[in-house]
């Protein structure tokens, strides 16, 4: 099982992609805040800002096209940390 900590981010690639991912089950070890946006809400937000919108699609579309965007932070493998893939 993987370990997340403060600041991390799971289901970026369902969230920005629109396709559904693998489930993912998660255990926290003590109390957590959790934050939680529908997708459909946070694309109306960004796109009342042309710059927002057009990196939330530059990010969808490397998602759809690559492994990791190396500049968006936790979105390597949970399980074992690998930037070459994503959980498997």
């Amino acid at each position: 099982m993987g370990k997340l900590t403060t600041g991390h981010i799971f289901g970026a690639f369902s969230f920005f992609t629109g396709m559904e991912g693998q489930p993912i089950e998660l255990k926290c070890k003590e109390f957590t805040t959790l934050i939680k946006i529908q997708r459909s809400q946070f694309i109306n937000v960004v796109m009342e800002n042309k710059k927002d919108y057009e990196r939330f699609c530059e990010i969808r579309d490397k998602m759809g096209s690559e492994k990791v965007i190396d500049d968006m932070p936790d979105q390597g493998c949970l399980i074992c940390g690998s930037k070459e893939h994503r959980m498997k």
